[in-house]
């Protein structure tokens, strides 16, 4: 059977979901990926690293915008072939990448200054596999620098949290502080970690999106700018938590 769209509407539909330039602007314009590649840069402004690896990187956008923006050398890897390909062919000479899992990486001991990991750990089978793969290939004194989904606001229903691990297999979720706890507990030195994404504003609005994934696309532009605003300031708890972690 076909899959090319038949309908003037099923093919804007397509087109605006599978447009590269669509597909980066709704990167750009999404309000918890900006808050994590906030974190995420802020936590490697300390060190200037050389060598980064990205773990868990999908399509390669972002360790693209992390190469550009740190001026490193950026490796991702990701287990999903389709996204590698995608990776290699759009984002050639900024970042490499590579084939494999996060719990057994294909590197060698110390071989990275920093490594990087956004919303990952989270769909792991073995996340302390992961978390001792990670350490071995920083070397002594680098830096790992996360983001995972918590869904520990008030607002959040523990119905909706089942809807979301089911709706993007999650093996679990990581409430305030549990994920900083589990990285000490594998040998890191916690530097700091904190909610993100913690006003109600910024709760309602991930849930729907998550929901209303295309939709969201047409909303995101006058959506960005006000849940920003009501994120500076911090929450103690949040739809996602970040850390800042050293290898001892």
């Amino acid at each position: 059977m076909s899959t090319v769209p038949q309908t003037r509407l099923q093919q804007v539909v397509y087109w605006f979901k599978n447009s590269a330039i669509m597909i980066a602007l709704g990167k750009r314009l999404n309000p918890a990926r900006e808050l994590e590649m906030r974190w995420i840069l802020d936590g490697l402004r300390t060190m200037n690293p050389g060598r980064i690896l990205d773990v868990g990187c999908g399509d390669g956008f972002w360790s693209a915008h992390v190469a550009r923006k740190s001026g490193a050398a950026v490796v991702g890897i990701d287990p999903f072939e389709v996204d590698i390909n995608v990776a290699r062919k759009r984002h050639v000479g900024r970042a490499s990448f590579v084939l494999g899992a996060a719990e057994s990486l294909p590197f060698g001991d110390g071989e990275f200054d920093a490594v990087v990991s956004v919303c990952v750990f989270e769909h792991l089978q073995d996340d302390r596999k992961a978390l001792e793969e990670v350490r071995r290939v920083l070397r002594p004194g680098g830096v790992f620098v996360a983001t995972v989904d918590s869904l520990d606001a008030p607002s959040i229903r523990a119905e909706y949290r089942a809807w979301h691990n089911s709706a993007f297999r999650c093996a679990r979720l990581y409430p305030a502080g549990t994920f900083g706890s589990l990285a000490a507990g594998s040998g890191f030195l916690l530097v700091r970690g904190r909610p993100l994404l913690g006003s109600r504003f910024g709760v309602w609005w991930e849930m729907f999106s998550e929901q209303h994934r295309v939709l969201k696309h047409f909303l995101m532009p006058f959506i960005f700018l006000p849940i920003l605003f009501a994120e500076r300031r911090e929450y103690g708890h949040g739809y996602k938590y970040g850390i800042v972690a050293q290898k001892k």
